[in-house]
């Protein structure tokens, strides 16, 4: 079985904490063909209208199967890098409700 990758997970959940945004995890979806996949974690206000899926490098996922933005995160993504993730939320746009969080704007 294709495990989730735990640290990729907690760097994730403590980026969420200290900005403040949803990150959503385990996340549960179905590829193209209806099956279930469970992957490391969602961002819902990112990415696009129907968020980003968050995978790790490890998996053994083909992308184009899910039906959403997907971001295959390297290993050096299980450490918690606040410049970094604020980077990569910065690069995939929010598109969550109301206004963008202060971070997100440059500042």
């Amino acid at each position: 079985m294709d495990m989730l990758d735990s640290r990729l997970i907690t760097a994730w959940e403590l980026a969420a904490d200290d900005l403040g945004f949803r990150f959503i995890t385990p996340f549960q979806t179905a590829d193209r063909d209806g099956r279930t996949l469970l992957l490391e974690g969602h961002l819902p206000d990112f990415g696009g209208q129907h968020g980003i899926a968050i995978i790790s490098f490890s998996r053994r996922i083909k992308l184009g199967t899910i039906n959403m933005p997907v971001s295959i995160m390297p290993k050096e993504a299980r450490k918690y890098v606040r410049k970094h993730v604020i980077s990569e939320l910065r690069d995939w746009g929010w598109f969550g409700p109301g206004s963008p969080p202060i971070w997100m704007n440059g500042n």
